[in-house]
């Protein structure tokens, strides 16, 4: 698991392996089943944290969770989520998504 400070917004963003990684940290909540990733917003202790699992590592993937993400992070902030922010979507999603190359360099499934 790779634990990042999200900047600006607070709060952070943990990226697990495996789904077993992910669902072991965090017992009490249910997950349930996810298909190629999983992106899911908790707060604890006025604090938000952002977690991912990927099991397909692919630019679809990884676009796809990164928006997720990104919206989860603004929603937790109270920033508003709509057309004349679309700009801070992108670059949030974008940044979310280099952490997520970083964390799963080398293990694409191309």
């Amino acid at each position: 698991m790779n634990k990042l400070p999200i900047p600006i917004y607070g709060g952070y963003l943990e990226i697990y392996d495996t789904p077993d990684e992910l669902q072991s940290s965090y017992p009490q909540h249910d997950f349930g089943a996810w298909g190629a990733g999983f992106t899911a917003g908790i707060v604890s202790g006025g604090c938000s944290t952002i977690v991912m699992q990927l099991s397909t590592i692919d630019a679809n993937t990884i676009t796809h969770e990164s928006i997720h993400a990104a919206f989860d992070i603004l929603h937790f902030s109270g920033v508003p989520i709509n057309y004349d922010n679309n700009e801070t979507i992108c670059y949030l999603a974008g940044w979310v998504a280099e952490q997520l190359e970083y964390h799963y360099e080398g293990k694409f499934n191309e």
